[in-house]
């Protein structure tokens, strides 16, 4: 591993997720991370974008609970089933990753829809997805020819984690996000891996809590440093 910037912990801030208490991490930036290690940062709730590395280190709370599947167990509700059913008419392509003006264009394109986010970085948009591809790939889905999704995860040795997915507004009907989330479960079991990471998980927030309902999971005990099955 060699370090761009050794762990530290960062100046307070607002939470983002609207907690109302001040948000510390601890983060590095480091690039050349054997797959081990990954495993091991993962496993001890750590996430990353690109060479970025962080996990909470807050004072007043632990509401941001890694969350994570034994790929053995998992068990598919009637409405997951029903999400794959709607979605079988799209093609999914997996591989590495492999940057694209387009897949650009549709992140761009839901970030302005889902957050009224209109700052066009697309260097920040490199650096957080393709900079480091040592274990990076990307999962897009295709309607027909049209692009109508893209998720990046990280695999490991042992594990999957899910990084990050975007998709088309206009198709919010067929709930992509967790079509995503299926389909990268049943890729990590192609592959044999034990364990699918979903970062974080956070109660009485939609678009953190709806990651309970993969069943059953694993939350991550900060106090024990371990974790607990549900």
């Amino acid at each position: 591993m060699i370090y761009l910037r050794p762990p530290q912990l960062t100046e307070s801030f607002e939470c983002p997720y609207g907690k109302g208490t001040k948000a510390i991490y601890q983060d590095f930036v480091a690039i050349d991370i054997a797959k081990s290690d990954l495993d091991n940062l993962l496993a001890e709730g750590w996430r990353k974008f690109g060479p970025y590395f962080f996990v909470p280190s807050c004072h007043e709370c632990t509401a941001c609970i890694p969350i994570r599947l034994d790929l053995s167990r998992v068990i598919l509700s009637q409405s997951q089933r029903r999400i794959i059913k709607k979605n079988l008419d799209l093609r999914v392509v997996s591989g590495p990753l492999n940057f694209r003006p387009e897949i650009f264009d549709l992140y761009m394109e839901f970030q302005r829809a889902r957050f009224n986010k209109t700052e066009n970085d697309v260097e920040l948009f490199y650096q957080s997805f393709y900079l480091v591809s040592k274990y990076g790939n990307q999962i897009e889905y295709f309607d027909q020819e049209r692009l109508v999704g893209v998720g990046f995860v990280d695999v490991t040795d042992t594990g999957m984690s899910s990084v990050y997915f975007f998709w088309k507004p206009q198709e919010y009907k067929r709930s992509l996000g967790i079509f995503s989330i299926l389909r990268e479960i049943e890729f990590a079991q192609d592959l044999q891996l034990k364990f699918y990471y979903l970062g974080y998980a956070l109660e009485g927030l939609p678009s953190m809590s709806y990651k309970f309902q993969f069943k059953p999971h694993q939350l991550y005990n900060w106090k024990l440093r371990q974790w607990e099955n549900t």
